[in-house]
Order: structure tokens, then sequence, then C-alpha cells
């Protein structure tokens, strides 16, 4: 049986849940900062990626192996 394709809206969800928990992850690293502190750091983060994953083979290639599983799911 053919898995039903994930809508632009379920995975904004998703991108949205992993977030929060991503800022539950930093509150626990830091508990004294804000919720305001706490969001702006995550955006830090999120800015960060391109040059963390480009910077590091391993993890360029974990993304383009789990880019193509996503893409698989497709056929």
């Amino acid at each position: 049986m053919k898995k039903k394709p994930v809508t632009l809206r379920v995975a904004k969800n998703l991108a949205l849940f992993e977030l929060q928990d991503f800022i539950d992850f930093l509150h626990a690293v830091d508990p004294e900062l804000n919720p305001d502190e706490l969001t702006s750091l995550t955006a830090f983060v999120v800015h960060s990626l391109p040059k963390m994953f480009t910077t590091s083979p391993e993890m360029l290639n974990l993304l383009k192996e789990i880019a193509q599983a996503i893409k698989n799911q497709r056929k």
C-alpha cells in the first residue's frame, strides 16, 4: 500500500513541533533564559545550520541520505 504524501500543512506543523522541542531543550541547557531569549537563540541556531552542515561532511551526507529517503517515499 502506497503512503499518502505529507501535505505542506502537516509538514509545517511537524517543523513547528520540532522547533518547540528544541526550545525546550535549550531551556533545559540554560533555565535562566526567558521565552523571548530562547526563541532568539533558536533563530540563531537555525540561521547557523547551513554553515554547520557545510563544514561537517558527515552531517551533510546524513542530510542528503535523509532527503533521498524522503524522495524515495514518493514512489
